[in-house]
């Protein structure tokens, strides 16, 4: 991930962008544990995800989509869902 160059600027930006996600996946753990308690309980029947998690998922989405769904085993197939919603 990243530019084709190796500065000390590129270098900067990428060790203050892999802190930035680094809290994200903090903020993120710590709340998953509850929000799957929820799911499996019935009270949350489903998540409607922010517009950064939709990020997330769309780059999932396209890693499938450039793998090819016959390459990938179907139960780790991520659905497709977000393309019917790309502008």
């Amino acid at each position: 991930m990243g530019w084709k160059k190796d500065d000390e600027a590129d270098r900067k930006f990428w060790t203050d962008m892999r802190g930035s996600q680094i809290d994200v996946l903090n903020e993120d753990l710590f709340l998953f544990g509850s929000i799957q308690r929820s799911m499996e309980s019935g009270e949350l029947p489903k998540i409607l995800l922010s517009y950064q998690e939709r990020q997330i998922y769309w780059y999932h989405e396209e890693m499938d989509r450039r793998i090819g769904a016959e390459n990938i085993p179907a139960h780790l197939r991520v659905e497709q869902v977000l393309a019917e919603q790309a502008e």
